[in-house]
């Protein structure tokens, strides 16, 4: 009896134990469980915190786990995504290559790294990077992949501006190294189009308009139009596409999506003969010099919405380019012209001069020619000056030029010597005729005074004649003969004209 008790008291006690034991380890299982549990929210908390859509799949293909903004990017809740494959979630035309993708990649158990282009459930593209990987079991048997889309929309934009800036930019350095070496501004208009056209995305076809008298727009330069109708076209300023978007204001860089709406019976269909090609849209820039309308560039394309913000600022950055380059241009051109011609009458100048009379020295000694040398000098010229003032002088000046270059050959030579005094070189004509013809000129002057603030003044010159080779046969000499002769035709001058 004592043993059968003995036995009692050590199995209740071995039993307490063990439940003991038992609810130990229910216990510590439970707190595991809650852990576990606690984790698992705060994973999913941090996985939806992430804007990157992520996901997971078993090896069947089935999506298992993905976080919030997977949700998004797909425009569906957890529950439509979970235990269903691509094709039962209609991923699109890409499913069955999404699918063999993934599925192979499990097979490899490797990992997977690429770049494309996905329309998110808003019907914007995106592009983005998929990065995957395989998971694995404890036994390194493929269960399933888990996968990251990144979204590098932005950072594609970024790198597409700054390789048109950089394309941009390369352009910009032709364009002002063409400044100095072109003579013709058309030329640099064709170079700055179609360097503007191969900065811009959907960019085809695309023209330089200037404006001109009675404020007409012609074609100055054009890329893809037919060259016939380009250059006979012309176009009325209030008819073109940026004076009827802005009502004729001519500031901002503008993009044009409703290009049917703007046609105007002035509009003619300049594209080469292609029936499958139409301007869908455009963006034109006014070009301004000097405060004043100079032209526009405009770029064109056969798509609808093509361009955008970061094309205005493009073509901005490039309007502020040309205006320079075409400021620059005419400015040299200016230099140039300054450099040759006399800036008040347009002939030309003493260097000018004596650089195309050594020309004409040499070929005469050649070729055994004859020609006269000219002295002229305006009569009372410092008169007017002190009188009248500087600006009717200018006026004196410029109709003695006038009036000279009227009564004179093209092949003849005139410039402006000094202040009053002028020279010139005359061909193919005897000292009787071309002092005949100087006399008239004068008598005409004398005879037509003009009112300087309301008084009559009648103007004459002086000059004198040295000819070629029968004088002289140096410049020097030649003008030094002129120069005394020119002197004593303006004492006679004086003396007979005394009392006038």
């Amino acid at each position: 009896m004592v043993i059968i008790s003995i036995l009692y008291v050590i199995t209740v006690i071995f039993l307490t134990i063990n439940i003991y034991k038992r609810k130990k380890i229910e216990q510590r299982l439970k707190e595991s469980e809650l852990k576990l549990q606690h984790n698992l929210n705060f994973l999913r908390t941090l996985l939806d915190a992430t804007s990157i859509p992520i996901f997971c799949k078993n090896s069947a293909g089935e999506y298992t786990e993905c976080n919030a903004a997977f949700e998004e990017y797909l425009g569906l809740r957890r529950e439509e995504i979970l235990n269903k494959t691509v094709f039962q979630i209609n991923q699109g035309e890409l499913s069955s290559i999404y699918h063999k993708a993934d599925l192979e990649l499990m097979y490899k158990k490797g990992k997977q790294v690429y770049e494309t282009q996905v329309k998110y459930a808003d019907g914007t593209k995106h592009d983005v990077v998929f990065s995957k990987s395989t998971i694995l079991s404890t036994t390194n048997e493929p269960v399933g992949i888990v996968g990251v889309i990144l979204d590098i929309t932005e950072r594609k934009k970024n790198e597409n501006k700054i390789k048109r800036l950089l394309r941009l930019k390369e352009a910009l350095i032709e364009v002002n190294q063409a400044i100095i070496g072109t003579g013709n501004i058309n030329n640099l208009f064709d170079l700055i189009l179609q360097n503007s056209i191969n900065a811009m995305e959907g960019a085809t076809y695309g023209s330089v308009l200037v404006l001109g008298e009675n404020n007409v727009l012609t074609i100055a330069a054009s890329a893809g139009y037919d060259t016939e109708k380009a250059a006979t076209f012309t176009l009325p300023l209030e008819h073109s596409f940026h004076y009827l978007r802005t009502n004729g204001k001519f500031i901002n860089t503008i993009i044009i999506n409703d290009i049917d709406e703007l046609y105007h019976e002035d509009c003619v269909d300049l594209i080469k003969e292609k029936d499958d090609w139409k301007i869908q849209s455009s963006i034109s820039t006014p070009i301004i010099i000097e405060n004043k309308l100079y032209g526009f560039l405009n770029i064109d394309s056969n798509e609808k919405n093509i361009f955008n913000n970061d094309d205005i600022d493009i073509m901005d950055y490039m309007k502020h380019q040309i205006e320079s380059a075409v400021s620059t241009h005419n400015l040299y051109n200016e230099i140039i012209y300054l450099s040759k011609y006399d800036k008040l009458t347009n002939i030309y100048n003493r260097r000018s001069f004596e650089e195309i009379f050594d020309k004409t020295l040499k070929k005469a000694l050649r070729y055994n020619e004859s020609f006269l040398l000219v002295i002229f000098d305006l009569n009372d010229l410092k008169i007017v000056n002190d009188t009248f003032g500087h600006l009717h002088g200018d006026e004196y000046i410029k109709s003695f030029v006038n009036n000279l270059k009227d009564s004179i050959r093209v092949s003849d030579i005139l410039a402006r010597y000094g202040g009053d005094e002028f020279i010139g070189v005359f061909f193919n004509t005897g000292l009787e005729n071309l002092s005949l013809k100087f006399e008239e000129l004068n008598n005409r002057f004398l005879n037509n005074p003009i009112i300087l603030d309301g008084k009559k003044f009648s103007y004459s010159y002086s000059y004198g004649i040295a000819a070629f080779p029968s004088d002289a046969v140096t410049y020097s000499d030649l003008v030094k003969i002129a120069d005394e002769r020119m002197y004593k035709y303006k004492e006679t001058f004086k003396k007979q004209h005394a009392n006038d």
